[in-house]
């Protein structure tokens, strides 16, 4: 148990000792085999977090911005190994026996990673430390490669648990939404972005897109004992902005050689950094505003200035970290020139990772096209792959075995009904012409 976490947290630790008493009252029981279910989105910064506070636990160094992508998900299968034990003065009397966590990723069984396994420990350490959770977890995109993986499988493994426990009898639905956000955070940063629920009291249209803000707090340089530091919410966004349409363009599907964890330690050391973050208050504010004035080429602006200014970041630091390809360099330049021909309404932006996402108003869409039927006669593109939505889904995360079934999952096989169109470059020119 890391106690320094409860320390810091004291929601999650009081909601911990909360369960512990349903524990010991006989409303919370866990047997072997219960399972929790949850799917997650994974998301797109248009403003990125890049580095962390020293001393803070997953505090950002600067507030982020970033768009839900509903059609690249994760879905997440928890459930119990082992029993719970006798308690005994509010412990088990034989949590050594607890079995070992085990997961499975994409299909494949493997050693789970140290960090999901201290995630997992963390959470059940106070009321549950004698029962141990397999985790099976499926992404319908590449895994690793910039397309913040992470945050759509921590999101989604918060959610999971927090069916599993069946948090909604003892929480309030702002108290479960906190929750699974603080945890998503803990687990990855940017999964807090991906950990935005439902709002009960109004329609959830799946066509309308979701920004989410992971806003840094005043009090965040303060060590302030009391929350938050940060905190996430949805966005209020023009209607301008409400089917904006992403693809992504997929140039390396292999995993990066360093993770975004390993960047985030580094940002520190480039000597941009310190001009970076002297921009953000003012930026990041620049880009609520236009989101909400429906300035499309000021969103566009900033979050391609944002990108760039990220990348170079991470190319000057003691160990510089080149996620920028020729073959991204090669894209985004065509992607540029047919863009600013045409005056087309779309942008790019990029994650750690050589992977170009591009963001379109409906109208640019057969500029877009033009681009891919461009890139598709060049050679050095003819591995590229475009991932294209192909229905409309929930920009949200979904908890629960039924309203997964309602998206269309198969539980069973932990695989869903088509959401993504995986295609070469001119056939993905073709659908975008329809």
């Amino acid at each position: 148990m890391d106690t320094n976490l409860f320390e810091e947290n004291p929601f999650l630790h009081e909601v911990a000792r909360r369960l512990l008493k349903a524990r010991e009252q006989g409303q919370l029981l866990l047997q072997n085999g219960d399972s929790g279910f949850a799917s997650a989105p994974s998301n797109i910064a248009l403003l990125k977090y890049w580095g962390k506070k020293n001393g803070l636990r997953q505090i950002p160094v600067n507030s982020s911005l970033s768009l839900s992508l509903g059609n690249f998900r994760s879905v997440t299968c928890v459930s119990v190994r082992g029993r719970f034990f006798p308690l005994k003065n509010g412990h088990p009397d034989n949590a050594g026996a607890r079995p070992e966590f085990t997961v499975s990723l994409n299909g494949r069984e493997e050693v789970m990673p140290a960090k999901m396994e201290k995630f997992l420990r963390n959470i059940l350490s106070i009321y549950a430390p004698d029962i141990a959770l397999h985790v099976l977890s499926q992404n319908n995109f590449p895994t690793a490669c910039g397309v913040a993986s992470s945050a759509s499988g921590y999101a989604a493994l918060a959610g999971a648990v927090a069916d599993l426990l069946n948090l909604e009898r003892f929480l309030d639905d702002t108290e479960l939404a906190l929750w699974i956000s603080e945890w998503s955070r803990l687990g990855s940063g940017s999964a807090t972005r991906s950990s935005v629920m439902p709002n009960k009291s109004t329609k959830i249209s799946s066509s309308v897109s979701r920004f989410v803000a992971w806003e840094l707090c005043e009090n965040a340089d303060s060590r302030a004992e009391t929350l938050p530091l940060s905190r996430t919410f949805e966005c209020v966004a023009h209607s301008k902005f409400q089917k904006l349409r992403h693809c992504l363009l997929v140039l390396d599907s292999s995993p990066k050689a360093t993770g975004s964890s390993e960047g985030h330690e580094l940002a520190q050391t480039s000597v941009l950094q310190s001009l970076r973050l002297a921009q953000y208050p003012r930026r990041y504010t620049s880009m609520l505003g236009a989101l909400g004035s429906g300035d499309f080429g000021k969103v566009a602006e900033t979050s391609e200035t944002d990108a760039f200014e990220m990348h170079a970041v991470m190319a000057t630091g003691a160990v510089p970290l080149q996620y920028m390809t020729s073959l991204t360099s090669a894209a985004l330049k065509t992607f540029i020139e047919e863009r600013n021909r045409s005056s087309a309404e779309m942008f790019w932006t990029l994650d750690a990772g050589p992977n170009p996402h591009f963001l379109f108003d409906a109208e640019a869409a057969s500029v877009l096209a033009g681009v891919f039927a461009k890139l598709g006669r060049d050679d050095r593109f003819k591995n590229a792959r475009v991932l294209l939505p192909c229905r409309e889904v929930p920009q949200e995360l979904i908890v629960g075995l039924g309203p997964l079934e309602k998206l269309g999952f198969r539980i069973d096989s932990m695989t869903s009904e088509p959401m993504l169109e995986n295609c070469d470059l001119l056939t993905a020119s073709q659908i975008l012409c329809r």
